[in-house]
């Protein structure tokens, strides 16, 4: 098989998701990514499209990529704030860095996946929050629903339909 093939194939965990805030609600999707070090990312275009306000950090960071590179256009300046949701899971006014992503309008990250402790089904392609921390501050019900993984991105994916 060649490589362009090949990663054709390769199927991402992306959920579908909704952020809200107080005067507007769009549909998207995240991308769920145990190889990213930070907590949750949101992607800069994305963020002004929608008019999702940039709160400016006190301490802009650089990000490393996967290249190892550090430039001024991975400098993280600002964050967001607004209501995150998978399914039936809420996390409210959840804080995502916003800086250019390539592929993905939201990025969740290995410390947002470690405190939410997801429970995945790999072969069914489905995600359940289900954890202790979950049931504590996500809204998250008594039994929660297995929420499907996206098994293709959408043509346009500025929004998915809900």
């Amino acid at each position: 098989m060649l490589i362009e093939e090949e990663f054709k194939r390769a199927r991402a965990l992306v959920l579908p998701s909704t952020i809200t805030l107080p005067d507007s609600e769009f549909n998207t999707y995240a991308l769920l990514d145990n190889g990213c070090e930070g907590q949750s990312f949101i992607d800069l275009e994305f963020a002004k499209e929608k008019k999702i306000p940039l709160m400016p950090l006190r301490k802009p960071f650089k990000l490393v990529g996967y290249d190892g590179e550090l430039t001024e256009s991975r400098t993280v300046k600002y964050y967001v704030r607004a209501d995150f949701r998978v399914g039936d899971h809420l996390e409210k006014e959840m804080v995502m860095f916003v800086t250019l992503l390539a592929h993905y309008y939201i990025i969740l990250g290995l410390p947002w996946l470690e405190k939410h402790d997801p429970q995945t089904l790999w072969a069914a392609r489905t995600i359940t929050f289900s954890s202790k921390y979950c049931r504590e501050n996500c809204n998250t019900p008594e039994q929660p629903q297995h929420q499907e993984m996206l098994k293709e991105l959408p043509k346009n994916c500025t929004e998915i339909s809900a």
